[in-house]
């Protein structure tokens, strides 16, 4: 969207000054006019199917459209501080503020399963990391927050491991890549991408190592666990920072789906194709 439009739609108050900048009656009546048929449209289930069906939302309508975006949204918790950025369903940012408990979890305020949606893609920017960070899904929240385990052993988180101590990928569990060279880790300013997509059965997960929009398909699973499954961070060190991005045009997750595709075989990720080109990137 033209940058100009998107902040008048975003604030309102800017009205005025358009009004006063028109022409004559005419020009102002016919800026009404635009604005009662946009109102008019907003409002009808018909103007939204094509984004959800790009989404691919198994419900058509405002409601299901606006309830998948804002459930990419940060959770509150008693634990973390919660501040939105940006337009009222964007993105959102979560801040770990305390020294105990050793680890916070951060969760989306929704989850997502295969009766509501096909696919869905989501990225993560570390904003500030001092410490370790793990970012993925979870099919059980309040069983992270017990912390009976330990963060990477947690039969219930899959994860992608930022690698100050431990590179990789651990899925309920137990770690699945064997090879460390393979893996591209993040850092400060990385953007983390993942991927569910319940049609495929897979999740994988993406990196823009310098936060310039270049993602790199860094590791896939097949079999997705069962249950809701909820986009979950786990932040190690007070001041680390991270910033949730939905994928509000759907966009990302097609591209992220098309990524995937090319780097899968019969065999599952991780061909010896695949690894070939990665090595020689």
């Amino acid at each position: 969207m033209n940058e100009g439009v998107s902040l008048v739609l975003q604030s309102p108050d800017l009205l005025p000054h358009i009004f006063a900048s028109l022409a004559d009656a005419a020009h102002l009546l016919g800026c009404i006019e635009v604005c009662r048929a946009w109102s008019t449209a907003i409002t009808n289930d018909c103007a939204w199917s094509g984004v959800c069906a790009r989404k691919g939302l198994r419900c058509c309508s405002r409601h299901a459209y606006r309830a998948h975006v804002t459930g990419l949204l940060f959770d509150a918790s008693s634990e973390l501080v919660h501040e939105r950025l940006g337009t009222a369903y964007s993105s959102a940012c979560t801040k770990k503020e305390r020294t105990l408990p050793n680890v916070s979890w951060c969760f989306t305020r929704a989850g997502f399963d295969a009766a509501s949606v096909d696919r869905v893609a989501w990225t993560v920017r570390a904003e500030r990391l001092c410490d370790e960070m793990r970012i993925g899904f979870t099919n059980d929240r309040d069983a992270l927050l017990r912390k009976e385990r330990l963060t990477l052993q947690e039969e219930h988180a899959w994860l992608f491991s930022d690698g100050s101590v431990l590179p990789g990928v651990w899925s309920g569990g137990e770690r699945l890549d064997p090879f460390d060279d393979l893996i591209a880790r993040f850092r400060e300013r990385s953007v983390v991408g993942v991927l569910v997509d319940f049609e495929a059965d897979r999740a994988a997960w993406f990196v823009d190592v310098d936060g310039s929009g270049d993602f790199r398909l860094t590791f896939a699973l097949a079999a997705l666990p069962e249950g809701t499954l909820y986009p979950a961070v786990a932040l190690g060190s007070v001041r680390d920072k991270v910033i949730m991005q939905p994928d509000s045009a759907g966009t990302l997750s097609a591209a992220f789906a098309d990524m995937l595709r090319e780097c899968w075989d019969d065999d599952g990720f991780g061909s010896d194709e695949a690894s070939s080109a990665d090595e020689g990137s």
